[in-house]
């Protein structure tokens, strides 16, 4: 059975050909996307096709049904070869997208991170950037975590927890604290903060908050700014295939 028992109706007179054509389309972009149309069309037309092979007198069209119901499966050909054309093309937007949010892990440097715990507790620090260094994204997210929780305002704390996040594919999960990082931060540390959330915001197909907080990395013109405009040039050369 169709969802609806309108829409049974709306099928045999489709398949009869004694729906017209823009009410035809509009149920042939509902079939194609609902499990029970499809299958109710699908049904319908081979009883008419079998009836018809019969001579059943109850089946017979008319000239001008005959005509109908070819126009209204031409109809249905064109809408979904075209509605699938879209949706290739949407998908490979999608791709370039997301292939475009590749992100390494953040460098561990000495120089960045000697004193950096500020108000965090240092043994904890310590041991999250030691897994994080080591590739342990898992235990080092649970440690930047509960730092954060105690020194919420902590922006490499922030930094860290939200590419530990990143690399655990868990971008969603990564904005609230590289937005913390982007806003508390200074110098470099706001930059790769921008920097990962752009990717983040990339990895979520976001490609429109992708290029707002690209722009805002070009306006500190730091030192990621050449890697900014390249990326933005890539987001927006996406977008607009």
């Amino acid at each position: 059975m169709a969802c609806q028992t309108e829409r049974s109706i709306a099928i045999g007179d489709l398949v009869s050909g004694n729906l017209p054509a823009e009410p035809a389309i509009g149920l042939l972009d509902h079939v194609e996307t609902c499990e029970a149309c499809s299958r109710e069309l699908d049904l319908a037309a081979r009883l008419v096709a079998a009836a018809e092979r019969r001579g059943d007198a109850a089946f017979a069209l008319s000239p001008r049904r005959r005509w109908l119901r070819f126009a209204a499966v031409a109809a249905a050909v064109l809408v979904i070869g075209f509605l699938a054309w879209i949706r290739l093309d949407a998908a490979r937007t999608r791709r370039a997208i997301v292939e475009l949010a590749s992100l390494e892990p953040i460098a561990v440097s000495d120089v960045v991170l000697r004193g950096a715990e500020g108000n965090a507790d240092p043994e904890r620090y310590r041991r999250a950037i030691e897994r994080y260094a080591a590739g342990d994204f898992a235990a080092a997210e649970g440690e930047f975590a509960a730092l954060l929780a105690d020194a919420p305002e902590n922006p490499l704390v922030a930094l860290y927890l939200g590419s530990a996040r990143l690399q655990l594919g868990q971008p969603a999960e990564a904005l609230p604290p590289l937005e913390t990082a982007a806003e508390r931060g200074e110098g470099l540390v706001q930059e790769r903060a921008l920097w990962y959330l752009a990717g983040a915001k990339l990895a979520l197909v976001d490609g429109p908050g992708a290029i707002e907080v690209l722009e805002r990395l070009l306006a500190l013109e730091g030192d990621y700014e050449p890697n900014a405009r390249d990326k933005l040039s890539a987001v927006r050369e996406a977008l607009d295939r």
